[in-house]
């Protein structure tokens, strides 16, 4: 019975002495290092819209895994389609007129309109030149009339001044007075307007003048105006061309699709993300360390991969935010809300992170000091 007691005794204190143990280096585990949540990522590359227009087919999936160049989604935009088929058209017609001017009878054809043009120039010209001189003689008689007018307005008020006239005498002589003076001014503004539009039409005659002697003396000019049109109707045209290509969008790199933002019918603006991609291959770990750990984690420490299947594997700190900021609690450890900061993991074992390590989900991690 007392073999049975001492032997009962033995083992509590074998069993004390390994609790003992182990809570030793626990604290000993726990004083060199440090075990923190984190979140598993990948690179992600945004796809965005180059032109906007309407979906009318979606030709993937999220979470599917697409190679470089493959068509995430076909957009059309009527408006886009009729100025591409409107700038052909006006660049054939320009063409049809640049391979005209060759031709002596077209040459002839626009010698006789710039003639005709200007014959009717002269014929404006020489009646604003008779305007002119009409309303110049007005103004002169005119100038009299006010003159006069206002002499005996300056009268009547002085009469009225000295109460001589009535109110009514007054006010009768004061409205000739003004609208006499209202013509007059109508009479010069008149005039002043048909001396400017004179010289703006002497200006286009002495164009039109010059374009006919450059056309006679060189007639391959007819054909400068429109190959100037025609580079430029062809710029336009090639920047279209890339838009109605870019309606059509690819992935650039290989990858998971992890998002999809528009559905078929819906409207694409220019430079609206499409999809996001992440890339499977650059999986990496982002742990959160609290302020009284920021100090003691550095660059370069090795740290324990703790994985959701219960493997454990290793890893590096690659790099670690020099700030902390406030976040709702990754865990219940944190409390409601918590100073953290970003301390980015690198598993050695990039393959073998792959197998056990899902994007999105949340995981520990032990950072040595």
């Amino acid at each position: 019975m007392s073999k049975n007691k001492i032997s009962a005794t033995a083992i509590l204190i074998v069993s004390l002495l390994v609790i003992v143990v182990l809570v030793i280096f626990s604290l000993l585990d726990n004083v060199k290092s440090v075990k923190i949540p984190a979140i598993v990522q990948t690179e992600t590359t945004a796809i965005c819209a180059r032109t906007s227009g309407y979906v009318v087919e979606n030709t993937v999936s999220p979470n599917e895994s697409v190679q470089p160049n493959k068509v995430l989604l076909k957009m059309e935009n009527s408006d886009l389609a009729l100025q591409i088929s409107n700038l052909k058209n006006e660049k054939k017609i320009l063409n049809n007129l640049i391979d005209s001017t060759s031709g002596g009878d077209y040459i002839s054809l626009k010698l006789t309109l710039l003639k005709e043009k200007i014959s009717r120039k002269k014929l404006k010209i020489k009646r604003i030149e008779t305007t002119i001189i009409d309303l110049q003689e007005n103004l002169k008689i005119f100038s009299e009339i006010s003159a006069a007018v206002e002499k005996e307005y300056n009268s009547f008020r002085n009469l009225y001044e000295q109460k001589k006239i009535s109110a009514a005498e007054f006010q009768q002589k004061a409205n000739d007075y003004l609208q006499t003076k209202n013509k007059f001014e109508t009479m010069q503004n008149e005039f002043s307007l048909q001396k400017n539009e004179l010289k703006i039409e002497r200006n286009e005659l002495h164009n039109l003048v010059g374009n006919e002697l450059l056309y006679r003396e060189n007639p391959t000019l007819l054909a400068l105006d429109y190959r100037m049109k025609l580079e430029e109707i062809s710029g336009k045209l090639e920047q279209l061309k890339l838009k109605e290509k870019a309606l059509t969008v690819t992935t650039s790199r290989k990858g998971i699709i992890t998002k999809l933002n528009f559905r078929n019918g819906e409207f694409v603006n220019s430079g609206s993300i499409i999809a996001e991609i992440s890339n499977p291959d650059s999986i990496f770990i982002i742990a959160f360390g609290n302020v009284l750990t920021h100090k003691k984690i550095f660059v370069g420490r090795k740290v324990i991969i703790y994985g959701s299947d219960g493997t454990k594997f290793g890893g590096f700190v690659k790099s670690v935010s020099p700030l902390v900021k406030p976040v709702k609690a990754f865990s219940s450890a944190y409390g409601e809300k918590s100073l953290y900061n970003e301390i980015e993991i690198s598993p050695n074992n990039i393959r073998e992170a792959r197998k056990h390590l899902i994007p999105g989900e949340k995981i520990s991690v032990r950072i040595m000091f």
